[in-house]
């Protein structure tokens, strides 16, 4: 990060990897007078002060996906995935790929609106876009 952020040189003999304690608590020791951790990681410390993200150019995002209703029947279905798109951020917008293999006179379409029909509401700025039978995976 310190890289990115063009501070390698100034911060090479200062800065130390913490792999097993979570670094709000060696921050919150004293042990530490900076620390860089995801914001679910450091928002329930106590004894520290948060002082706000990353800029954008150096965050590192973590996908994750919502899962909802029964799986389709393997011998009809497969759904391979999910995986980032090879373009995983596009204009501000994360992307990821799920393939879903069936027979051809397999109802695909029917099935992704019972499937979403039973996930979770969005809240906030989220967006869910579906292509199915995408001219291309870029």
């Amino acid at each position: 990060m310190f890289k990115k952020l063009g501070l390698e040189d100034e911060m090479k003999a200062k800065a130390k990897m913490i792999p097993a304690t979570p670094v709000g608590e060696i921050v919150a020791k004293g042990e530490a007078e900076i620390g860089f951790q995801q914001i679910s990681e450091l928002a329930h410390v106590d004894g520290i002060d948060y002082i706000g993200p990353l800029p954008a150019e150096v965050q590192n995002y973590t996908p994750y996906i919502a899962s909802a209703g029964a799986a389709p029947p393997a011998d009809l279905v497969r759904v391979l995935g999910p995986a980032e798109a090879p373009l995983a951020l596009v204009r501000g917008r994360h992307r990821l790929r799920l393939l879903i293999k069936a027979p051809r006179n397999y109802d695909l379409s029917a099935y992704l609106r019972g499937w979403l029909a039973k996930a979770p509401q969005r809240h906030g700025s989220i967006k869910l876009d579906i292509d199915v039978d995408p001219q291309s995976f870029l």
